[in-house]
C-alpha cells in the first residue's frame, strides 16, 4: 500500500522546526520504520535544508518537498501587512501564509494527479481538501480519501462536499468528532476517534539531579526558584499572556515562568500578539525566562526540572501534545476546561480553572499559589499523571492510524 499524508505547508516533516502536528507524522514515519508493514508512505511537505537531511535516513517513508515561490512569500508579507496595520485583524497569524499555502497546495494537487496513491491523508485543516478538490482528484481519489481533523472546523473554504465524501475522518478527541457531527450530519461511523500519542520513552527518561542543575545554571534560574513552565505556540488562544499577566496577582516568592516553543525574539514579522507578550517578558525580565525554540529530544527534560505545567487555553482546545507530554514526565497540570483537555488528563492529574478570560489571570494566580508549595498534592498529581499517560504513545497511535487505513 503506498499512503500519502499531506501536510500544512506550514512548518516542514520531519519536524526540524517544531509544530505539534508535525511531530506527530514524525512519529508514525519512526514506528513504521521498524514495523514489519511493508507499506510506503508519501510526506508531501514545505522544503526546509534542515527537514531534507533528517529524510534521508527514512527507508520506508519519502518526503517530497516543495519550495516555496519567491512571489508568494513576496504576497505574504504584503498580505500580513494589510491584515494588521490596515484591516486590524485579530487573528493575524492567520495571514502569514495565505499564499505561500496557495502555492503548495496547488503543486501538490497536480503532484497526486499525476501519480496513483491507495490512500491519502489530508492533514489538520480544511484547505489541505482542496488538493482533492483540483484537477479531478475527487473522482480519481472517491473512497481512498481521509481527513485527519485536530481542531474544530469553523470554514470548510469550498470544500464540504469534499469533506463529507471523506472515507474516514480522524478526530483526536470525542470533543472533536461530536462538533464534526453536529456541523456536518456525517454519519457517527465515519467519524474514529483517534487519541494523541508521542514518544514515551523519551518523555519516561529519567533525569537526574545533576542535569537539572545543570539545565538551571543554563537559565540563569537560582536553586530556592519554583519553576512554572509553559510550552506551546505564541498564539491567542493557548493562554501564555494570560500567565505572563497573573505574575501581577501571585503571592509566592521565587517563582521563575519559563515559556519554551515560541522564537518571537527571531521572527522579523511580529505579530500584536507576540509583541504584548515580548513587552510583557521585558517588563518581568527577573521572572521570566525565554528560552524560545528548543529541540524535541531535549524538551523532556524542561518538564522534567519543572514543578508545574501550565497550559490556560482559553479556546476549546482538542487535544494539546503539551498536556500529554506533561503526563508522561509526571509533571502536575494546571489548565482550563477546554475542549477535549479533560479526555487527556484527569481531575487526579490536573488543576482544572473555568475559563473566564477576564478573570483567568487571576484564578491562574491563585491555584499556583495554592499547589507550589503543597508537596503532597504534587506527588500525587505526578504520580496520577503517569497513569494517565500510559495508553497515549506513539505506538498506539501508530496502530490505530494503520488499522483504520486498512479497514475496508
Amino acid at each position: 500500500m503506498n499512503i500519502a499524508i499531506i501536510t500544512s505547508g506550514f512548518l516542514p516533516v520531519p519536524a526540524s522546526k517544531g509544530g505539534a502536528v508535525e511531530n506527530l507524522i514524525q512519529n508514525v514515519m519512526n514506528e513504521h520504520e521498524i514495523s514489519s508493514n511493508d507499506a510506503t508512505f508519501t510526506i508531501f511537505s514545505i522544503f526546509d535544508k534542515e527537514s531534507e537531511e533528517i529524510s534521508k535516513k527514512y527507508t520506508k517513508s519519502k518526503v517530497v518537498f516543495v519550495k516555496p515561490n519567491v512571489v508568494a512569500r513576496g504576497l505574504d508579507k504584503a498580505i500580513f501587512f494589510v491584515a494588521k496595520n490596515i484591516l486590524k485583524e485579530e487573528n493575524q497569524f492567520a495571514y502569514r501564509y495565505i499564499a505561500q499555502r496557495y502555492f503548495y497546495l496547488r503543486k501538490i494537487s497536480k503532484l497526486i494527479a499525476r501519480r496513483n496513491f491507495d490512500k491519502i491523508i489530508c492533514e489538520n485543516h480544511p484547505t489541505q481538501l482542496k488538493v482533492i478538490k483540483w484537477n479531478n482528484n475527487s473522482a480519481k481519489y472517491a473512497g481512498r480519501y481521509y481527513y485527519h481533523c485536530h481542531n474544530e472546523i469553523k470554514n470548510f473554504f469550498g470544500c464540504k462536499e469534499i469533506f463529507k465524501n471523506c472515507k474516514k475522518v480522524l478526530c483526536v478527541s470525542n470533543y472533536i468528532k461530536n462538533t464534526i457531527i453536529d456541523s456536518t450530519n456525517i454519519k457517527e461511523s465515519k467519524a474514529v476517534v483517534m487519541r494523541n500519542g508521542i514518544d514515551q520513552e523519551l518523555f519516561s527518561k529519567e533525569i537526574s539531579l545533576d542535569e537539572k542543575k545543570a539545565l538551571r545554571d543554563k537559565l540563569g534560574i537560582k536553586e530556592n526558584e519554583r519553576i512554572i513552565l509553559f510550552a506551546g505556540r505564541l498564539i491567542p488562544d493557548k493562554g501564555a499572556k494570560e500567565l505572563l499577566e497573573s505574575l501581577d496577582y501571585i503571592k509566592s516568592k521565587n517563582i521563575r515562568i519559563v515559556i519554551i516553543g515560541g522564537a518571537i525574539s527571531k521572527n522579523k514579522v511580529k505579530t500584536d500578539y507576540e509583541e504584548q507578550i515580548q513587552a510583557l517578558v521585558e517588563q518581568n525580565k527577573d521572572v521570566i525566562t525565554f528560552p524560545g525554540y528548543i529541540e524535541y529530544s531535549d524538551i523532556y527534560k524542561y518538564y522534567k526540572t519543572a514543578d508545574i505545567v501550565v497550559l490556560p487555553s482559553i479556546w476549546n482546545d482538542p487535544a494539546p501534545l503539551t498536556i500529554i507530554e506533561s503526563l508522561h514526565c509526571g509533571t502536575p497540570i494546571i489548565t482550563t476546561k477546554s475542549g477535549g483537555i479533560p479526555e487527556y488528563a484527569s481531575a487526579s492529574s490536573a488543576v482544572y480553572l473555568d475559563r473566564d478570560v477576564k478573570d483567568l489571570p487571576k484564578k491562574i494566580a491563585l491555584a499556583i499559589d495554592e499547589l507550589i508549595d503543597d508537596e503532597e498534592s504534587l506527588f500525587r498529581m505526578s504520580s496520577s499523571a503517569k497513569k494517565d499517560a500510559k495508553l497515549l504513545t506513539k505506538s498506539n497511535y501508530y496502530r490505530t492510524l494503520m488499522r483504520v487505513l486498512y479497514e475496508r
